[in-house]
């Protein structure tokens, strides 16, 4: 049940990398907010900012310069105000991330039944520990209390990969990640997230390498959760059909910036930037005789363009367009956009 207080209040983000050409602009001014119980789409293209953006709210990024502005407000507490040591109690416990990659993500030296355990065994530590989290010791283990305390954790770690529907989990926990299919490795990610009891899961792109069948296995998977648990998502996706199906409300990104925002069938039924009207007639969402790519390039972050980000590829470009900023308006209730020339406004 979505309430009135946000779980994650995302202010005027911006995040900036040195690179050998120059600095990069990855991140540029982003509002994002996430309510209790609440799945929120992030969409795009590849680059557009949204692996960035949820790196922010973890507050893993390399600095400098890393983020350079903003505020990430997590129940009422600044995230980029907190010590490594309060940071390691919320990454992974109160916020926690499902990566696209299950192989890079999961160690092929331990099994996936040691790392689960392994997990909930950490976040048993850094809760309830005064000491930093890496000062942690598992010779613990050795011990009659230790001892007690493994065999909890892994007959929950067998538990845990039941309630993500993995068959046999008795069998499973004793195998090695290679062992495993990629629909099998991303429900033990999944497992993995849910570790500590997160409430809010930042799920980046969880589904780009699976087969149509096993995704919708995944997906219906996620929101069994969110229900059970009254849990919140991010999604990170540029699959827009996934999106439809998930969320509730979506947010769209081009280089760096917020475009858009409404509620999920506002915006598919209504969309008001032309970047949003381009990405869903370039989808398989779009019937064939209106099928169109999107024409030109994603801008080079090194060098955007001055203006709106977006005019280039524009058919509904102006002249002004080229000079001026346009504000991320209000044009109807729950939905913003950033474009002048459907709502009028320029910063």
């Amino acid at each position: 049940m979505v309430t009135d207080s946000p779980l994650l209040a995302v202010r005027n983000l911006q995040v900036r990398f040195e690179t050998l050409r120059g600095e990069l602009q990855a991140v540029n001014g982003v509002d994002l907010t996430i309510y209790p119980g609440q799945i929120v789409g992030l969409i795009g293209e590849s680059g557009s900012g949204k692996s960035v953006t949820a790196k922010s709210i973890l507050n893993v990024l390399s600095t400098p310069p890393g983020i350079t502005a903003g505020e990430i407000w997590y129940r009422e507490r600044n995230l980029l105000d907190l010590s490594p040591r309060e940071m390691s109690k919320i990454r992974g416990q109160s916020i926690a991330m499902v990566s696209q990659d299950p192989m890079s993500s999961l160690n092929p030296v331990f099994t996936v039944g040691e790392q689960l355990r392994d997990a909930l065994l950490w976040s048993e530590i850094v809760q309830d520990s005064t000491s930093e989290p890496s000062s942690w010791n598992l010779i613990d283990r050795f011990t009659r209390a230790g001892r007690r305390r493994f065999r909890r954790a892994s007959a929950q770690a067998v538990e845990d990969l039941r309630q993500v529907e993995l068959p046999a989990p008795h069998q499973q926990v004793k195998n090695y990640p290679h062992q495993l299919s990629g629909g099998m490795r991303q429900r033990v990610l999944t497992a993995l997230a849910w570790a500590g009891q997160p409430d809010l899961i930042i799920a980046d792109e969880p589904t780009t390498a699976l087969d149509v069948t096993i995704q919708a296995q995944i997906l219906m998977l996620l929101q069994d959760l969110v229900k059970t648990r009254g849990a919140s998502i991010l999604y990170i996706s540029h699959d827009l059909g996934v999106v439809a199906q998930l969320c509730d409300r979506v947010a769209v990104m081009y280089a760096g910036e917020i475009v858009e925002e409404a509620d999920v069938r506002e915006i598919f039924e209504n969309p008001r930037h032309p970047y949003t009207e381009a990405l869903i007639r370039a989808t398989t969402m779009a019937s064939e005789d209106d099928l169109v790519e999107i024409p030109g390039e994603v801008p080079n972050m090194l060098a955007l363009p001055s203006g709106c980000h977006f005019w280039p590829r524009c058919p509904m470009m102006i002249e002004r367009c080229a000079s001026d900023t346009p504000l991320l308006a209000v044009v109807g209730p729950n939905h913003k956009s950033k474009c002048a020339v459907i709502h009028g406004e320029w910063v």
